[in-house]
């Protein structure tokens, strides 16, 4: 399952619509509804067996903004990182930064130059999220650039 920086895992992209999510996946094991004091709006959808957790967001046309995955199959950098305890998390990847600490409900640890976020539990990897590019204003996310794909704001991400 290889997790590629601001595009997607295994040609699962970020930007793609629920219906083009449907046809490469199929229906989702789960989904939730979540709204943010904002107003903002989220569908969750879960894949289990796979270990994906896909969101997509109101205030993007319910495109796939986030993927996140628990699959100790998964694959950055030529690393597995589902399962690295945390300090051999840093040491193969040294931009990896720890970014908040929650105590005993775990860690997260952000790639920023790749917006990329891991939590731990118990010292250890439990996921990692995968964020898209955003623009200069960091409010207009840049879609990954694909010939059969309308992309959002007509922008391709080179």
């Amino acid at each position: 399952m290889k997790v590629t920086p601001f595009f997607g895992i295994d040609g699962l992209l970020l930007g793609s619509t629920k219906e083009q999510v449907r046809r490469l996946r199929g229906e989702p094991d789960a989904i939730e509804q979540e709204e943010w004091s904002d107003g903002t709006r989220f569908e969750i959808w879960s894949y289990h067996i796979e270990g994906l957790e896909l969101n997509f967001a109101s205030e993007d046309n319910y495109r796939l903004v986030t993927i996140t995955t628990t699959s100790s199959d998964a694959i950055l950098e030529c690393i597995k990182p589902i399962g690295l305890k945390e300090k051999e998390l840093t040491e193969l990847l040294p931009s990896v930064k720890l970014d908040e600490d929650f105590e005993e409900s775990g860690k997260n640890y952000t790639y920023s130059d790749k917006e990329i976020s891991f939590w731990t539990s118990g010292g250890v990897v439990v996921n990692l999220t995968l964020f898209p590019k955003y623009d200069e204003t960091g409010n207009i996310p840049i879609w990954p650039y694909v010939k059969s794909q309308q992309t959002n704001h007509g922008r391709r991400n080179d």
